[in-house]
């Protein structure tokens, strides 16, 4: 039986309720109080049923529109160990932590201190990769915007030191070429990981430190976390599968499972974050306001 990877059953309802900005907040910058209350009611009874409908334990959903935030946390952090979620909630980011990976490098961009075309050997001299011409010519822009032609990424434990990621780099030499880069467009972790490692060396601190002074905080997220030792003392909401049964359980990490390999530390620039959903509509308003560089050449 396919098993969802852990935070499948929180994702779906935040993209429902997306879709459905437009009909609860839709003009909310003239509203009265009243209708503020109102547009913020409608959001909540909204996600509330639709987290019904899809059977999910807990959700957390931010809004941000028209100038405005609002936000609905119906349910459980798990069914094993039932909290209120609540806007504090942490939840895994998944790949929406490449978002912040590709604005912290951005924002180096910005000051000078990375060029989008320059090889990423560069940075990094001691790249090595399974093709070396691709290791020679690979640019930082490839790595962001999924043209590097390197496969998906290493199930590899490099442990929780501060060399996890440089670890991680070291063994990209076993990870197959699939196309030259710049040629072809192929979803990969492990161009966002490279490109975590670009950021430590061009600051000299390790990603999730330059992640949090470069981005995170000036975004209100500064109780935004990667450490699993930072996530342990908050609240926190878990992963669940479904049984054949219908019954749900706490979906368990195995050493094999993708899930394992995507929360492990050298992971962290392409999909270990945790945030409060809520807040997390705030780091959209930059994008929202046009001000962000596209990535895409």
């Amino acid at each position: 039986m396919f098993k969802p990877w852990p935070y499948s059953l929180h994702l779906n309802v935040v993209q429902v309720a997306a879709d459905a900005e437009a009909i609860h907040l839709g003009g909310c910058a003239k509203r009265s109080a009243k209708g503020d209350r109102m547009a913020h009611d409608a959001l909540s009874d909204f996600v509330e049923a639709t987290a019904a409908q899809f059977g999910i334990p807990g959700v957390a959903v931010g809004v941000w529109a028209d100038g405005r935030e609002a936000y609905a946390c119906p349910g459980v952090t798990s069914v094993d160990n039932p909290l209120p979620v609540d806007p504090d909630t942490l939840f895994g980011l998944g790949s929406v932590s490449k978002t912040f990976t590709a604005t912290t490098a951005m924002r180096l961009v910005a000051e000078g201190r990375v060029e989008l075309d320059a090889p990423v050997r560069r940075h990094v001299p001691e790249l090595v990769l399974a093709d070396e011409r691709a290791a020679a010519k690979v640019a930082v822009l490839n790595l962001l915007n999924h043209t590097s032609g390197m496969d998906w990424g290493l199930q590899v434990d490099t442990g929780e030191g501060d060399d996890a990621l440089a670890t991680y780099v070291a063994k990209l030499g076993e990870l197959e070429a699939i196309a030259r880069p710049g040629t072809r467009v192929s979803y990969s972790q492990a161009g966002h990981n490279m490109a975590g490692r670009i950021v430590e060396k061009v600051t000299g601190l390790t990603f999730e430190r330059a992640v949090a002074s470069l981005v995170l905080e000036s975004l209100g997220l500064a109780h935004s976390f990667y450490a699993h030792d930072e996530v342990m003392t908050r609240r926190f909401a878990v992963g669940h599968n479904r049984g054949e049964d219908g019954t749900l359980s706490i979906a368990r990490r195995t050493a094999s499972s993708p899930s394992c390999a995507s929360s492990r530390r050298a992971t962290s620039p392409s999909s270990r974050c945790r945030t409060p959903a809520p807040r997390a509509s705030r780091s959209t308003r930059p994008w929202c306001a046009g001000r962000c560089r596209p990535i895409w050449g």
